[in-house]
C-alpha cells in the first residue's frame, strides 16, 4: 500500500520538479545578465493617479489607498445588490429582513469608511502640497527609464 502511494504521489510531483528545472535552466547567467540593457518600459510600474512613480513611502501609501479604494467599490456594490436580493426573497419573513437590513447597513457604513478614508487622504495631501509645494508627493513628473534608447 506504501508502494502505491509513494508511485501516486512521484506520478504529481515528477511534472512539476521538471517545470521547475526547465525554468531555473532558462534563467540568465550572471555574465550575459548585466550587460542585458532593454528599452521597454516596465509594464507592472505603478503609476498613481498624480502620474508620478511610486518610489518613496508616502506615495507607495497613496497608492495603497487607491488600490484599496479600486477594490473596495465593486464589493460594496455587490453587497448592496445582495442585500437587495435578500429583502427580495425575505417575503413577510421577519429574521430575513432583519438579515437584509443588517447587510445593507454594515455596507453603508463600509462605504462611510472607505469614502472617509479617501477623503482623508486627499486632504492630508492637499494640505501637505499647500504647506510644501516642492515635497515629492505634489510633484508631478513623467515616468522616465533611466536611460534612453535610439
Amino acid at each position: 500500500m506504501k508502494l502505491m502511494n509513494l508511485r501516486r504521489a512521484g506520478i504529481y510531483t515528477l511534472p512539476f520538479l521538471g517545470l521547475f528545472l526547465a525554468g531555473i535552466s532558462a534563467l540568465p547567467h550572471e555574465s550575459s545578465a548585466a550587460t542585458v540593457v532593454s528599452c521597454y518600459m516596465n509594464p507592472i510600474a505603478y503609476i498613481d493617479s498624480i502620474g508620478t512613480k511610486v518610489d518613496t513611502v508616502p506615495r507607495f501609501l497613496l497608492a495603497l489607498v487607491d488600490l484599496i479604494f479600486l477594490i473596495a467599490v465593486p464589493i460594496i456594490v455587490m453587497c448592496i445588490i445582495y442585500g437587495g436580493f435578500l429583502f427580495v426573497m425575505a417575503g413577510d419573513n421577519e429574521s430575513q429582513i432583519t438579515k437584509a437590513r443588517t447587510v445593507i447597513l454594515w455596507t453603508i457604513i463600509g462605504a462611510g469608511v472607505l469614502l472617509g478614508a479617501k477623503a482623508l487622504e486627499i486632504a492630508v495631501q492637499s494640505t501637505i502640497c499647500a504647506l510644501d509645494p516642492g515635497n515629492p508627493i505634489c510633484t508631478a513628473a513623467p515616468p522616465t527609464s533611466g536611460y534612453s534608447c535610439s
